[in-house]
């Protein structure tokens, strides 16, 4: 699996998010393109609302999903700054 090899230069490729957001018996696909894969992991994490599911980031890589993206985001390696989790 490619996650355990990632280098900071694969969290600098473009990427794109693919979500679906579930609201009452039906849902709907959110798309957004990313400068960077590390944006949308960043966002993925941060900012997709709790009732988002089915969340994929798909790069030049391939594609990343739920536990991955997860792992990418708290990986050493990760170039961003990361939110605090303790924030209020």
């Amino acid at each position: 699996m490619f996650m355990e090899t990632i280098s900071e230069r694969a969290y600098l490729a473009p990427a794109e998010l693919f979500a679906v957001r579930r609201r009452g018996p039906t849902g709907s696909l959110f798309y957004q393109r990313f400068v960077t894969m590390a944006d949308a992991i960043k966002f993925a994490v941060e900012e997709m609302p709790a009732g988002s599911s089915n969340t994929s980031i798909e790069t030049d890589l391939g594609r990343i999903d739920g536990a991955d993206i997860a792992f990418l985001y708290e990986a050493d390696q990760f170039p961003l700054k990361r939110r605090s989790r303790y924030a209020l």
